[in-house]
């Protein structure tokens, strides 16, 4: 089965190197065709006038920001649990 699967691995590559050796062909044939003449490049055109910069529209009125009281923090610290300090005797126990 392995030799199977190296050769069909050889077969492989001796088709990439027959593609290489094709697209080796097809650009020297295309370097040795005589390059075309570049166009002459067109004259600039004159640059435009600049347009005049609109007026910046006036800043709208901030919004002020309003928290609302919420009752959520406080709910937050009413029942927060609460940690208690280990007893060492039971740590120690379970070491």
């Amino acid at each position: 089965a392995l030799d199977d699967y190296f050769s069909a691995l050889l077969g492989e590559e001796v088709e990439v190197t027959d593609l290489e050796h094709e697209l080796d062909l097809l650009a020297q044939e295309l370097s040795s065709v005589e390059p075309e003449p570049e166009p002459e490049p067109e004259p600039e055109p004159e640059p435009e006038p600049e347009p005049e910069p609109e007026p910046e529209p006036e800043p709208e009125p901030e919004l002020q920001m309003q928290y609302a009281e919420s009752d959520s923090y406080q709910f937050r610290e009413n029942y927060a649990p609460q940690l208690e300090a280990p007893n060492l005797e039971d740590v120690q126990r379970l070491l």
